[in-house]
């Protein structure tokens, strides 16, 4: 609605800001026109290729939230985290009848988490888990999902919201040792400023094809990303 608006009024300054993951299996509406578009990096220029989006002005400059994020981190070792999840999880995932992406990408989050916190067991080490949902009702779900994944071992749970603790989850994830996820935004944005980040999507055969994000996958280094034996 905002791209018809702004090509409907050229004389007005409109500016699109990426804040997350784009895809080719429906994020953006195919053949769309942006005036001017702040992304992420380069990948998302070959996604938008794939999905006839044109840009009037592409302009890669990275996450404005992940910038946000760095300058008011303010770490210390009391904050140290040795493992860190982060969350896939929606409730709607374990409606009934779940679309089939839906399914197979809970799949992926319950597999990738009961490793981890198999290997947190194994070693005796500390485990965060960082939620997906920003909502009360679906946050207790969340909660409610991973402690009875983790059959009593202690979990760190961190809530984000999108209010004052808007970047919990980023500093919590700065915090940690190692990151684990199936194919998250902020592991992305982590991984881009040095951080040791596992993805784990491309572990189920067809699964970062049909969710639409290959093209994130393609230009990882083969030693982050877990496949199937």
């Amino acid at each position: 609605i905002v791209a018809r608006y702004a090509n409907s009024r050229p004389h007005l300054l409109t500016v699109f800001v990426q804040n997350a993951l784009r895809d080719t299996a429906g994020t953006l509406e195919q053949g769309l026109n942006l005036p001017i578009y702040f992304s992420l990096g380069e990948v998302e220029a070959d996604i938008f290729r794939r999905i006839n989006v044109s840009c009037g002005s592409y302009m890669p400059i990275g996450s404005v939230k992940l910038g946000i994020a760095l300058r008011d981190y303010n770490g210390s070792k009391n904050d140290y985290i040795d493992l860190c999840f982060i969350s896939h999880f929606r409730p709607l995932m374990l409606q009934d009848s779940p679309l089939t992406l839906d399914l197979s990408i809970e799949n992926i989050n319950r597999l990738l988490f009961l490793l981890t916190c198999q290997y947190a067991i194994s070693n005796k080490l500390s485990l965060a888990v960082l939620s997906k949902n920003r909502d009360p009702s679906s946050l207790k779900t969340e909660l409610d999902y991973f402690e009875s994944l983790a059959s009593g071992h202690p979990i760190s749970f961190v809530e984000g919201d999108k209010g004052a603790r808007e970047f919990l989850t980023y500093h919590a994830a700065l915090s940690s040792q190692l990151i684990v996820h199936p194919a998250s935004t902020l592991g992305f944005e982590l991984f881009a400023v040095g951080h040791k980040v596992l993805f784990g999507a491309s572990a189920v055969e067809g699964l970062v094809c049909e969710w639409g994000i290959d093209e994130y996958f393609r230009h990882l280094p083969d030693i982050v990303v877990l496949n199937s034996v």
